[in-house]
């Protein structure tokens, strides 16, 4: 099977709309974790991850994901949920080029090294 991304639109996440109005504690990030625990629970999962510019939106890679159970599942535990897209993952083929070896520098022969030393003084150098 080819693997599918499933983008779906929870409108429940930011904290709106929430079926648990009767405790005010319930907060966004319980929401979003709770809908990531469904969602992850559907088989054939590769990645999940949150997207959005209000982070409602959960996408969803994976082989074989029936995207029509998931929108059912969070739908029926989370509050709307709405299907916004399902494409086919196109998996990139990178060519590989062969690497060419760093190249070699050459240093030209050089001279040997020459020690210059100073003579020795004949007499003391204290007086």
């Amino acid at each position: 099977m080819a693997k599918k991304k499933v983008v779906v639109k929870v409108s429940n996440m930011n904290g709106r709309n929430s079926k648990c109005w009767l405790f005010p504690n319930f907060r966004r990030q319980d929401n979003r974790l709770k809908t990531l625990q469904i969602a992850a629970a559907v088989p054939g999962i590769a990645s999940l991850s949150v997207k959005g510019t209000d982070q409602d939106m959960i996408e969803v890679i994976g082989d074989g994901v029936d995207a029509v159970e998931l929108a059912k599942k969070l739908r029926k535990s989370v509050g709307h949920a709405m299907l916004e897209t399902v494409d086919d993952v196109k998996e990139e083929k990178k060519e590989e080029k062969p690497k060419e070896p760093p190249p070699v520098v050459v240093y030209p022969p050089g001279l040997p090294p020459y020690i210059l030393m100073e003579p020795e003084p004949a007499c003391c150098t204290i007086m």
